[in-house]
């Protein structure tokens, strides 16, 4: 929903980024999403911080942070 509202009112565009820099897109949303099911699934059994953990994560992912750190792997 929040890509839909951003590309509505022409804050992002898909068509700017390289094929490079749309797979680590992706890739890093990906690791994001395996990283809160890990945690959820590990930390659900000793002491229930696995809900917490999901309350924090299902705010949102910042779509700038994950765009950020696409191009600084790029260019590095």
């Amino acid at each position: 929903m929040s890509v839909a509202y951003a590309r509505q009112f022409e804050m992002i565009s898909f068509g700017m980024l390289s094929k490079k820099q749309l797979l680590l897109f992706i890739e890093i949303f990906l690791l994001s999403l395996l990283e809160t099911l890990v945690y959820i699934h590990f930390f659900a059994i000793s002491s229930g911080a696995g809900v917490q953990h999901l309350a924090e994560v299902s705010r949102g992912i910042s779509l700038s942070l994950i765009l950020m750190l696409s191009w600084i792997l790029e260019n590095s």
